[in-house]
């Protein structure tokens, strides 16, 4: 194992950190873009600030991720695995985690493109979306809101994963069979994903106003 600091919003960071990989290891055969971060509020009491990094990080930081390191991957030739992580947020919207939404929604977009553009260079490169449920992470201990609505979803949010949440490890391996499987979609809670998907076809071919899941 290598650990390096990195910023994903800075395409430079990303640049270094695939020198680095190279270096050590040669060949990367798995790219997993993992980095993640939330900000809960309505979307009229957002700071910009706030709001500009969340997509900085989970939209913005896959592209440096996937920049940094296909054209390497493209250049070695051999098969390789690329895992975006979005969210089962990637196929809903819940108020007070519009930012959240958006940029994952966005995430699986690229995700679904990059997918579409490797199979056109017939680059034996498979790329995979992990659309993560409940996860028992850090992710709202660190998340910064704004106004009250915003605070009662982190802290709300902070307590369902705790009480709810499968552990990164359980997340990992649900990971690993997906791409062992040849899954593009890869789900830790299916059943949920299978709710929460059919909520989305609905709306969106019967032309329904949007209400929360």
């Amino acid at each position: 194992a290598l650990a390096v600091r990195c910023d994903v919003t800075d395409p430079d960071d990303l640049e270094r950190l695939a020198a680095v990989t190279a270096d050590r290891f040669g060949s990367v055969r798995l790219l997993v873009n993992n980095a993640g971060v939330d900000s809960t509020g309505r979307l009229w009491e957002l700071s910009p600030e706030r709001f500009e990094r969340v997509l900085g990080v989970n939209v913005t930081g896959v592209f440096h991720g996937i920049r940094a390191f296909v054209p390497r991957m493209l250049a070695d030739g051999g098969p390789a695995h690329i895992v975006n992580t979005a969210s089962i947020g990637a196929v809903t919207t819940v108020p007070t985690q519009a930012a959240y939404c958006a940029s994952k929604h966005a995430a699986l977009a690229m995700t679904e493109c990059l997918a579409i553009e490797l199979a056109a260079e017939q680059a034996p490169i498979t790329v995979a979306a992990l659309l993560p449920g409940p996860v028992h992470t850090a992710i709202y201990e660190s998340a910064a809101s704004d106004g009250s609505a915003g605070a009662a979803t982190r802290d709300r949010m902070e307590a369902f994963l705790r009480e709810n949440g499968v552990t990164p490890e359980q997340a990992a391996n649900t990971m690993f069979e997906g791409l062992a499987a040849g899954q593009f979609w890869i789900y830790t809670h299916p059943e949920r994903a299978d709710d929460l998907l059919r909520l989305r076809a609905d709306r969106l071919t019967g032309h329904l106003t949007p209400t929360a899941p």
